[in-house]
């Protein structure tokens, strides 16, 4: 081999070495060729520990994460009411400046944000499908010129109707849940707020689109399950104001909320979020006043539902800047999924009529 003929060569003052110096090459060689092989081994050893050691690491963090979830659990139903941050302080607005300096900051660190690969292509799927949803109109259009027909008229009808609503409302939140999932493994130190913040945001996103396209001029709403003209433009009207003025200052709250976890005031978070709560009140008493076709007084169910979501949201705003910040996440989540549940019980109550 190159290493004997080497070893041979170096040890010898010739180029024709005799038999001594032949067999002392032989030996060097011999050990040169065994210290290889060993460092080798020894690398081996190392590489195997390496990808065991990350093995470890990776059941181990998913093993804390069962576990933080479980705790979660486990406070949340005893530590409600128990104040998170203290009470914004009364001379908030001589640091606001210092704020909103620290959150330009960590907007211009999100230029490093970067897309994974199948996040990437999962986008450009999305962006596919919407560029080609005005051909799903003209069937939709044809599906509905059915209904109310003795031959032609079935449930099947307005199965397919809800899907398809379903599948349009899921555009917009899916398109930022995949943006979240792609940037979550980002190196950039925005990257786990700004993901958060567009998981968190996703659901009432999508509520708000569902019902806005569920009561179209041709949607689920009129068209098969019968609900007045009047009240379709109203969900219809309420669910886009919220979209255009709301939905954005929720998702900018929730953001900063999670810029200042490590902050002792969240005061950029809170004041952002009292706004938008402030926000959605009036959105909804306008709406309601501007509602009423006739001089007659609102009906009872109607004041109900008004009352309870004024002062859910009161309440809302109340928590934040009293410093139970952590009360005010569950109440809000409640709110949300008590949401979700009144449309999924609308459209399962409207199917069985």
């Amino acid at each position: 081999s190159n290493a004997t003929d080497y070893a041979m060569i170096r040890f010898s003052g010739s180029d024709e070495p005799d038999a001594v110096d032949n067999e002392v090459a032989l030996e060097s060689a011999t050990e040169l060729a065994r210290a290889r092989r060993s460092l080798l081994t020894d690398l081996i050893a190392v590489e195997t520990n390496v990808i065991n050691a990350h093995g470890s690491i990776d059941r181990t963090t998913r093993q804390l994460e069962t576990a933080f979830g479980e705790y979660r659990r486990y406070l949340e139903s005893r530590i409600l009411w128990v104040p998170s941050h203290p009470p914004i302080p009364a001379s908030f607005w001589k640091d606001i400046k210092q704020d909103w300096g620290n959150f330009v900051q960590s907007l211009s660190r999100t230029q490093s944000l970067k897309l994974s690969g199948a996040s990437g292509l999962l986008l450009v799927i999305i962006l596919t499908v919407f560029l080609f949803r005005r051909r799903i109109e003209p069937y939709m259009l044809r599906q509905n010129a059915k209904v109310g027909r003795v031959r032609q008229d079935h449930i099947g009808l307005t199965l397919l109707e809800l899907l398809i609503t379903l599948l349009r409302s899921l555009f917009f939140p899916l398109l930022l849940a995949v943006i979240a999932y792609g940037i979550s493994g980002s190196t950039s130190e925005n990257a786990p707020y700004l993901s958060g913040s567009m998981t968190r945001s996703s659901k009432l996103l999508f509520l708000l689109i569902f019902l806005r396209i569920a009561c179209e001029n041709d949607g689920l709403a009129r068209v098969h399950f019968g609900w007045p003209d009047y009240r379709c433009s109203n969900i219809r009207n309420l669910a886009t104001t919220l979209l255009i003025w709301a939905w954005p200052l929720l998702f900018v709250a929730a953001y900063l909320f999670r810029v200042e976890v490590d902050s002792v005031n969240v005061v950029m978070g809170r004041l952002v979020f009292a706004i938008a709560i402030i926000t959605v009140v009036a959105i909804i008493v306008v709406h309601f006043l501007r509602s009423r076709l006739s001089d007659e007084p609102f009906s009872r169910y109607t004041m109900t539902v008004l009352t309870l979501s004024v002062l859910a949201c009161i309440a809302l705003v109340v928590t934040s800047l009293t410093g139970y910040i952590y009360s005010g996440y569950i109440l809000y989540n409640g709110l949300v999924n008590t949401l979700a549940l009144a449309v999924g019980l609308a459209v399962f109550y409207s199917l069985l009529k």
